[in-house]
Order: C-alpha cells, then sequence, then structure tokens
C-alpha cells in the first residue's frame, strides 16, 4: 500500500490568491516530487495523511462563540 504524508507544510489559502505568493515555487516543487513518487510505484496513494501544523496560530474565527 502506498501512503502519502505531508508534514509541517505551513501554506495559507490567502497567499495562494495572492500575485506575491511567497511559496508558490514550493509547492510547484512538492507537486513535482508527488507526481514523480506516483510515477515510481505506478499507482496513486491509497491515503493522503496530513500532520504537523495544520492550523496557523490556532485563532478562533470571529464568529465562534468562546464557551
Amino acid at each position: 500500500m502506498f501512503l502519502l504524508h505531508l508534514s509541517d507544510i505551513h501554506f495559507r489559502a490567502r497567499d495562494t490568491r495572492s500575485a506575491q505568493d511567497p511559496n508558490k515555487g514550493l509547492r510547484a516543487k512538492l507537486l513535482a516530487d508527488i507526481v514523480a513518487r506516483f510515477e515510481a510505484f505506478d499507482e496513486p496513494p491509497a491515503q493522503v495523511l496530513v500532520s504537523g501544523d495544520i492550523a496557523f496560530a490556532g485563532a478562533r474565527k470571529l464568529n465562534e462563540s468562546k464557551d
């Protein structure tokens, strides 16, 4: 079974919509590496696991109650 594990990617959604996206090159390299690994295994991953710092700063949404 082939699993894809990504950890601590630190990409922010708002940056991907910006002309000054600081991580565009890093995401392109990550995607190219993932594609190369898929081709090496000749199959897609059974699961994609994302771990590490998934949320940025752990801040609550403004509309959430603080109860």
